[in-house]
């Protein structure tokens, strides 16, 4: 089978053989001259001088004698004739997104050769378009009509008076621009377009070259046509159309063709069906975009194995250029060579993470007394970042602890600068520029580190490397336009604007571009044929795309003034698929049938099109996910000789180096499974920066707060009366003392004793909350009193003798009791509760079960604690404050069995008994830790995702 560009290789070399170097050939990109030069060499019989290969945007640049500026220039100085324009002082890293808008239309008005004053004209205060526009048809005319005829100009809304006022000086703003441009030497493309025009009409367009051969050419733009008019005109020109049969006559893909060909006559290569031909296709729909990527390694294994290597032979075609990574990753370690076209997004390397990491430690910092400070969240992602990785010691992990440890919200520099790279990144700069050394030093010394570790242990840090650098390339050149242009701007603007442009780059691929599978976008398909293609992202809206290129001209007047619209994309993009697919032989088209969002899950048009208007024998088939939820089996922890070895060390007769404690037990009696995680495998949750008090440090700074207002009626063995509970509950300024020491206790624990502690935002909220807990508190207090506080918030702890495995055994159990008074009802054992109220049980037994009633079981043992350690004739009673309940008029702190209250005494044997042959069965080697079968204790578990009940 003979490809488009080897039949026009082949007929240009025998129509001009030795005299190939009089020749420019024109592609559309640069991709296409490439592989036209390989088959124009596999032509040659002889050595002879080759000809110019350029792309049509180098050959528009070389007639025009303009140099074309990069981007971010362009955008930048178009940033200032727009506010000098409009008036306004919109910062640049607001403007960005609509410069490149603005850009984008004002090339589309140059390549289309749009008169810019009529554009921009305020057409809603014409009396009459027809005289106006006598040089546009009928159809055009009434386009713009349609949309001046919506703008009321009598009532317009706030939104269209916007857009009025910002209409009415873009011509000033284009007109002023390209003078700029003009005094720089500088362009866009679209200039450049515009440039090669005003040649052409004042015959000042000198060809260098014998003759310009243009090939694979399909949408032309109103000045490419008059280039190729003029060329023609002077018997400089030669064309070669790519086309099928099939699409010819009236079909949307050969909309450009037919006038093409009309136009400007082809050199023949002979008629062409090749949509006619047999044919391989087949459907394949995976349900979800990864899944496409992922089936790549069977459809490559599928193919000829001669096939493979040959660039002209496979192509991975990614209309959804957010597919590349995937699909990287998920080619075969063998598949021969691979060539990618496209380049490797920015935004997705580590270099641009830590970017983005220092950028947020740059916004977030602050200056506190003349101190740097660094917001936690900021300092830890760089600590964690993978580039400290390299550095990391026990050092950095000592300042990680602490700052968990401590609760640290905001660092001071002088706690962060223990290298010389730390003091390089926990610095402030003061300006733009100083920032922009801050950000190159830094990528600098990571650069150097990483290069280091890759000459000494040779890793594959080849990537790494290339995309640090990119990115020191992308902040150098922003701080060379910034001073090139004198621009004065915030260092927080700055970076927006930094984030912004670096995140749009790509790093291309180095390689050799004609070797092995072409993985390529859509656009870099131009003019190319391929034997086996497998074309992703076959959906409708993905391709052809279903959304247009934002612009700030409304359809009506881009199809009024003949600029391109969606129609004219999607005539454009069905001519790239049917002329991609119409030599292959093997087609494969992939697509995501599952719908998500926005996403329908409808194969594209083309698809349809080919089921119904060709003959071809097209096979379907559908990938189902090789995921599936396996069947829920219960996971289960038997006591191995590791696991009885662990639990000895809770046995005071042999090891005596642990104590359990009530919430163990109760965690034992919620899910045995998250018992053994805890306290056995020691599976401990991560500590973690509490910014703003969550519900456990909101109860914890609840009780220190009490603690602190009774501590003097204890230490002085004091009864607590009802008017002295009044008068406290009077005092604010001591209680708004007691919850700020509290929190400096509680949640400020490295604040400096001298210094005042402040709070803010949400911890405001939560310390009037606190106070008012507290008021209440002390007058539910009042019920009960006199009381004595006998002890506060102290630890205490019971021994507990059971037998297992057929020896003795003895458990401590140990934990701090928030209270315990005496009144004239017996001596109080007090529990604070900040959760969910229960006060009640049925009986013993009950306590002990997955769901009883597990905050009067910890009263109880609290009870038996005190009973161990000190008796009493009086009563000892177990009881609960819930705070929940202490704005009820019947508030009752009592333990109740039945509903009625209980003392210790009453279920002292039953309450042992069971407490025994809890321990005996935790001890027990024959039982087996499971997990629980209520998915509510499982809700808020951390070890969810272990037991795969997440």
């Amino acid at each position: 089978m003979q490809y488009f560009l080897q039949e026009a290789a082949r007929d240009v070399y025998r129509k001009y053989g030795d005299r190939l170097s009089d020749l420019c050939l024109v592609f559309p990109n640069r991709r296409a001259g490439l592989f036209f030069k390989r088959y124009l060499a596999g032509e040659l019989k002889n050595p002879v001088w080759s000809p110019e290969v350029l792309p049509i945007s180098d050959l528009m640049q070389q007639f025009s004698g303009l140099q074309k500026a990069d981007q971010l220039s362009l955008i930048f100085m178009l940033h200032q004739v727009f506010k000098k324009e409009k008036q306004s002082q919109e910062p640049f890293d607001e403007f960005y997104h609509w410069g490149e808008m603005l850009l984008r239309d004002f090339d589309d008005i140059d390549k289309y050769l749009a008169d810019p004053r009529d554009v921009f004209r305020n057409l809603a205060q014409l009396k009459s378009l027809e005289d106006h526009f006598s040089y546009l048809t009928k159809e055009q005319i009434e386009s713009i009509r349609r949309f001046w005829d919506t703008l009321d100009v009598a009532q317009l809304s706030k939104e269209q008076n916007d857009f009025i006022s910002i209409w009415q000086v873009l011509y000033n703003v284009y007109f002023q621009f390209n003078r700029i441009l003009d005094e720089q030497k500088q362009a866009y493309e679209g200039k450049i377009y515009r440039a090669v025009m005003d040649r052409i009409n004042s015959n000042t367009l000198h060809p260098r070259h014998d003759m310009y051969i243009f090939i694979g050419f399909n949408a032309l733009t109103p000045i490419e046509q008059q280039l190729f008019k003029e060329l023609k005109q002077q018997e400089k020109a030669m064309f070669y159309w790519d086309y099928d049969h099939f699409y010819l006559k009236d079909h949307e893909a050969g909309r450009f063709i037919r006038s093409n060909r009309e136009q400007f006559p082809g050199e023949d290569l002979g008629v062409y069906d090749g949509l006619k031909q047999d044919k391989s296709i087949q459907f394949i729909n995976t349900p979800y975009d990864i899944a496409q990527a992922k089936i790549l390694p069977d459809l490559l294994a599928g193919m000829p194995e001669q096939n493979k290597e040959a660039p002209d032979k496979t192509a991975i075609v990614l209309p959804d250029e957010h597919l590349l990574l995937p699909v990287l990753n998920s080619l075969p370690d063998s598949p021969g060579q691979v060539n990618v076209t496209m380049g490797y997004p920015v935004y997705s390397t580590p270099a641009f993470s830590f970017l983005l990491t220092l950028i947020r430690l740059q916004e977030n910092v602050k200056q506190q007394n003349g101190e740097v400070q660094f917001y936690y969240n900021d300092v830890l992602s760089v600590l964690n970042h993978q580039y400290l990785g390299i550095i990391r010691d026990e050092q950095v992990e000592r300042l990680i602890e602490g700052i968990h440890e401590h609760n640290k919200i905001y660092i001071p520099s002088h706690e962060l600068t223990i290298n010389n790279l730390f003091r390089s990144i926990f610095t402030l700069p003061e300006s733009y520029e100083s920032l922009s050394d801050y950000l190159l030093d830094n990528y600098y010394q990571f650069y150097s580190l990483l290069k280091k570790q890759h000459e000494e242990e040779d890793h594959p840090l080849r990537m790494e490397l290339e995309s640090i650098y990119y990115v020191y390339l992308s902040i150098k050149r922003l701080k060379e336009i910034f001073k090139q242009h004198k621009a004065e701007v915030k260092p927080a603007t700055y970076l927006r604007i930094l984030e912004r442009v670096v995140k749009n780059q790509s790093i291309p691929f180095q390689g050799e571009p004609l070797s092995g599978i072409q993985v390529m976008g859509l656009l870099e398909t131009r003019a190319l044929d391929f034997e086996n293609l497998i074309i992703l992202s076959m959906n409708e809206g993905v391709f052809p795309k279903a959304e247009s290129t934002p612009s700030f001209i409304p359809f009506s007047l881009r199809k009024g003034f003949g600029l391109p619209t969606y129609e004219y994309n999607d005539a454009m993009y069905a001519y790239y698929f049917y002329r991609l697919i119409q030599r292959a032989k093997n087609v494969t088209l992939v697509y995501n049938s599952g719908s998500d969002g926005l996403k329908t899950g409808e194969m594209s048009r083309f698809m349809h099109q080919l089921k119904f208007e060709t003959s071809f024998d097209i096979k379907e088939r559908t990938v189902v996910s090789g995921l599936s939820i396996p069947e829920g089996k219960t996971v289960t922890i038997a006591k191995t000789p590791e696991i009885i070895e662990i639990l000895e060390k809770y046995n005071t007769y042999t090891r005596n180096e642990k104590t359990f404690s009530p919430s163990a037990i109760n965690t034992y009696l919620r899910c045995s499974l998250q018992f053994y995680y805890r306290y056995i495998a020691g599976l401990k949750e991560p500590e973690e920066v509490t910014e703003n008090v969550d519900l456990p440090l909101f109860g914890s700074l609840l009780h220190k707060a009490i603690q602190l207002l009774y501590e003097p009626y204890r230490e002085n063995k004091r009864q607590i009366t009802r008017e002295e509970l009044k008068k406290l509950e009077k005092n604010d300024d001591l209680i708004e003392a007691k919850i700020m020491d509290a929190f400096r206790e509680e949640y400020f624990s490295d604040f400096p004793a001298d210094k005042k502690v402040h709070l803010s935002g949400k911890n405001l909220l939560i310390k009037d909350i606190i106070h008012q807990y507290i008021k209440q508190f002390l007058k539910v207090d009042q019920k009960f009193a006199p009381f004595l506080p006998l002890t506060l918030e102290e630890s205490w702890s019971t021994s507990v003798k059971f037998s297992a495995g057929g020896e003795e055994k003895n458990a401590m159990i140990q934990g701090d009791i928030d209270r315990v008074d005496e009144n004239e009802s017996g001596i109080r054992i007090i529990d604070y509760k900040t959760g969910q109220p229960k006060q009640s049980f049925k009986e013993v037994p009950a306590l002990f079960e997955k769901d009883g009633n597990h905050a009067a079981l910890q009263a109880l043992i609290y009870s038996r604690m005190y009973d161990e350690l000190y008796g009493s004739d009086k009563k000892i009673l177990p009881g609960l404050y819930f705070f929940r309940r202490i704005y009820q008029d019947d508030f009752d702190w009592r333990v109740k069995m039945n509903k009625h209250p209980v003392s210790y005494d009453e279920v002292k044997v039953e309450l042992e008994e069971h407490l025994r042959g809890l321990l005996e069965e935790i001890f027990d080697p024959g039982e087996v830790f499971t997990q629980t079968d209520d998915l509510n204790t499982c809700r808020f578990c951390p070890y969810a995702k272990i037991c795969r009940r997440d």
